[in-house]
C-alpha cells in the first residue's frame, strides 16, 4: 500500500493499493487487473507513478467490455 502524498502524479490524501512490479504501460497494468476479475474503473485504474505532477493525466481504466480507456502511456 502507498500513500498518494508521496507521488506528485497522484491526488493527495489517498491510500493506493498497487502491484509491486513494473508494467510497460497503463494498458498492461489494467490487463493485469482484468485477468484477475477487476473489470471496472471502480476496481482498477492504471496510473503512472512519478514525482512529476505533469504525469497526473496518465490514467487508464477497464472499459467494462474487455478493452481499456484513457491515456495509458507517457508518449
Amino acid at each position: 500500500m502507498l500513500g498518494s502524498d508521496d507521488f506528485a502524479s497522484l491526488g493527495a490524501g489517498y491510500w493506493v493499493i498497487y502491484v509491486p512490479r513494473s508494467f510497460s504501460s497503463g494498458t498492461e497494468a489494467v490487463n493485469h487487473c482484468v485477468a484477475r476479475g477487476r473489470t471496472t474503473k471502480e476496481t482498477c485504474t492504471g496510473r503512472y507513478l512519478s514525482h512529476d505532477s505533469a504525469d497526473s493525466p496518465l490514467t487508464c481504466e477497464p472499459d467494462g467490455e474487455g478493452g481499456v480507456t484513457g491515456r495509458c502511456t507517457r508518449s
